[in-house]
């Protein structure tokens, strides 16, 4: 993979005698006073007169208005987000992970079940029955370098039939890297629509040791990094895969399953702290 692109974020605001511009995230400057809106013309991307844009447009918004300066270094400077689950609902940037084709492979032989936001943490509540259940990202993001972190306050208990963890999903949601907490393992996979579901590692899961779950991209080795941490600041590698496909227009997720459950034996998956510094699309 290339490691050695450029990504440009520009938003820029015009009405008549006033305009504006931002680039990743800066703030806005000034452009021309001089000029006058009115009439229609042609619209022109990557061209400048017979100057030609090098590289490739990835989304172009257009909005009717004069969008303020302040919201001009916003839009540009969407490079990640973080989510502590302390409001007490679930925000903007998710949407329930069940049922939705980001999330083709969950578990749907069951019932949908609860996941909220509660006492500044994020619940899954299984309720003694089979089911799933998560959030996964509204929007997608470029995974290209990037990170996604979550803590695991409550893992399943080890007798219990339930998976829990992190998950990247990539276009149409059929394909997936996954590190998860399942039956008193600490898992590592994939999922490829050429060789299904692969592990790529396992060991015996310390509720100490892998509070913190960690999905990554090396972009120098053009592969996957599973990590776990103690303290989400020392992090440990515990493997890494091949990337096996397209990764810039990537679903993040955050996840429950339960399988054969038997009565009594599923308290509620507990996460906290979620971030990743991943570029919306």
């Amino acid at each position: 993979a290339a490691t050695d692109r450029l990504r440009f974020r520009v938003a820029a605001a015009f009405a008549s005698g006033d305009s504006a511009v931002s680039v990743n995230g800066q703030p806005a400057a000034a452009g021309g006073t001089t000029f006058t809106v009115g009439g229609s013309g042609p619209v022109l991307f990557g061209a400048n007169g017979d100057a030609r844009l090098d590289g490739h447009l990835r989304r172009v918004r257009y909005y009717p208005d004069r969008v303020a300066d302040a919201d001009l270094a916003r839009l540009t400077a969407d490079l990640g987000f973080a989510d502590d689950f302390d409001d007490g609902q679930i925000g903007p940037r998710w949407r329930e992970a069940v049922w939705t084709v980001k999330c083709a492979w969950c578990y749907t032989n069951g019932t949908e079940v609860a996941v909220d936001e509660t006492g500044g943490r994020l619940v899954i509540s299984f309720a003694d029955r089979d089911g799933a259940n998560g959030l996964v990202t509204l929007d997608t993001y470029d995974f290209t370098g990037a990170v996604m972190t979550a803590e695991l306050v409550t893992p399943p208990l080890a007798s219990a039939d339930i998976e829990v963890g992190i998950a990247v999903t990539f276009p149409g949601g059929e394909e997936t890297v996954s590190l998860f907490a399942y039956q008193g393992n600490l898992l590592g996979q994939t999922n490829t629509l050429a060789l299904g579901w692969q592990t790529v590692f396992t060991q015996p899961f310390s509720a100490v040791n892998h509070r913190f779950l960690s999905l990554g991209h090396e972009p120098g080795s053009d592969r996957f990094v599973f990590r776990t941490s103690a303290d989400g600041v020392n992090w440990t590698t515990r493997a890494t895969e091949p990337v096996f496909g397209p990764i810039v227009d990537s679903a993040l997720l955050i996840y429950g399953n339960s399988y054969n459950v038997a009565a009594g034996s599923t308290p509620d998956a507990v996460f906290d702290n979620f971030a990743t510094n991943a570029a919306r699309n």
